[in-house]
């Protein structure tokens, strides 16, 4: 952590002629607020006396209270026999901000000054601004509440200087939070391969190679204690950091049904899945093969604003079993950029089918589908509009989406690696903004077909260096959308 911060605040490093930003989700007892707010005050005024530094929080009496803690660090005996009394000159020192006795530069702002989600900063300049806890437990289960904690981040864009720092440190307490907007753009910079604005520290109890990340703290022993006593909700978010608890995430485990997976075909002869999985695949090679039926899953977008649902699109493969294997999951926004992924992945999958709820005017992207794909001179895959019923009825979105639940538990629904939009809405559901990929998928169950019987790849079937090859991308190519649009690399093999 410390690390991180001296690099964000570029505190042993040459300063950077531009604004920084920084978020910071840890652990609680991780000295989040200690190391991150208090500590990095001071030293920043150590540095340099002149500095101008905003706290803010999710109410303006939590950041007085931050405030009021430095304070008292600034007055310990020890800080002043070292770097003297500051507030001995100080032209102001009240709770809500202090100039502190160092300063040579008349500057309207204070040394650190405060505010909050409940009474915001307008008209001021700051080098530096921290934000820590912008949500609480209230605010974050509302809406509004949500709303009102983004708007503030938002806000305290203009009140940074163009080479400042901002630092946002917090709880993950919902889904839906500012914290995971601030990470669902971020995503979607790095899917466009635009640059990110957001440096990441991002840390559970236990870091990737299973070792604990603050054992001093955090051990094993105290954690299980916190399990033991605490409601489940309050230890996934302070200590889990994750915004649901285990027993409320309605597709529980769904990241153990992440594999690798790669797609074959000749023209619409023999579409096939081949999937690596330890348990089910052949020894030598760890990897089993499955003739399919390719379907586009299409949930079109309501309306073009920025607010609205994506266009979500769901490459998905159905085997003899009715097995699903999701290949692609992609959010678009507006109907070029959708219009050119479905062309890509009716090129590259050889779609047999197309799905897409007609309701409105979205009825048109049956003619729109239509002539893109005969402009491409690719082969028509049928057109199916979904209904959205079932043996009772229409049913409303939340209603479709949990009828994936039972297949999912079952272990009849595989996801190729890397489709991490759609692993987060699977994760996070039902608190999410946008639920568009699990809607799309919804459509499977009247989409799906059994491949044809005779649907077989004689060629690949007992050649395991080929399988291996095709697998890791030796011997395949890849193909892209039109130039323009940020694009990933599309799993697609022609023999």
């Amino acid at each position: 952590m410390c690390a991180w911060l001296e690099a964000l605040f570029q505190i042993h490093t040459a300063k950077v002629d531009e604004q920084r930003y920084g978020l910071m989700l840890v652990p609680r007892g991780c000295f989040k607020t200690t190391v991150g707010t208090f500590a990095t005050c001071i030293k920043l005024l150590v540095d340099n006396p002149n500095a101008r530094i905003l706290l803010s929080s999710h109410k303006h009496e939590a950041a007085k209270e931050m405030l009021s803690a430095i304070k008292a660090d600034l007055q310990h005996p020890k800080f002043k026999e070292i770097f003297g009394d500051w507030k001995v000159g100080a032209s102001r020192w009240t709770e809500e901000a202090i100039t502190i006795g160092e300063r040579s530069v008349a500057y309207r702002e204070p040394s650190i000054d405060t505010c909050g989600v409940d009474a915001p900063k307008t008209g001021a300049h700051y080098d530096y601004i921290i934000i820590d806890d912008v949500h609480n437990e209230i605010n974050s289960s509302s809406e509004t509440g949500r709303k009102r904690a983004f708007r503030h981040i938002i806000t305290c864009y203009p009140l940074l200087e163009p080479n400042g720092v901002m630092g946002l440190w917090g709880t993950h307490w919902d889904a839906r939070d500012a914290y995971a907007k601030i990470l669902e753009v971020e995503a979607e910079r790095e899917q466009r391969g635009d640059p990110t604005t957001w440096v990441k520290l991002i840390r559970k109890p236990w870091l990737e190679d299973g070792n604990l990340y603050f054992p001093a703290r955090l051990g094993e022993k105290f954690l299980q204690k916190m399990r033991e006593e605490i409601p489940d909700k309050w230890f996934a978010n302070w200590y889990l950091n994750q915004p649901m608890e285990e027993g409320s995430v309605f597709f529980p485990g769904a990241g153990l049904w992440v594999r690798d997976m790669k797609y074959t075909s000749t023209d619409f002869l023999y579409p096939t899945v081949h999937v690596i999985d330890a348990n089910l695949g052949e020894l030598n090679t760890g990897v089993y093969q499955k003739p399919v039926y390719v379907v586009l899953l299409h949930d079109p977008a309501v309306s073009e604003k920025d607010s609205a649902d994506y266009n979500a699109l769901l490459v998905v493969a159905y085997d003899a079993d009715l097995k699903w294997y999701i290949l692609e999951a992609k959010r678009c926004v507006g109907p070029d950029k959708t219009l050119e992924w479905i062309e890509a992945f009716v090129r590259t999958y050889n779609i047999q089918k197309y799905s897409y709820e007609p309701i409105g005017s979205q009825r048109l992207w049956r003619r729109l589908v239509k002539e893109r794909i005969e402009k491409a001179n690719l082969p028509m895959p049928i057109i199916h509009e979904y209904s959205g019923r079932t043996s009772r009825g229409r049913r409303d979105k939340r209603s479709r989406i949990e009828l994936i639940q039972p297949k999912m538990k079952a272990g009849e629904i595989v996801i190729g690696r890397g489709l991490t939009d759609l692993l987060h809405e699977f994760e996070n559901y039902p608190q999410l903004s946008h639920e568009d990929l699990l809607d799309a998928l919804a459509q499977g169950f009247e989409a799906q077909k059994r491949p044809d019987p005779y649907q077989t790849t004689p060629a690949l079937e007992s050649d395991d260096k080929r399988l291996r090859d095709v697998l890791d991308g030796r011997g395949g190519k890849s193909l892209q959308p039109n130039a323009g649009i940020a694009t990933p690399v599309l799993r697609s093999y022609n023999g």
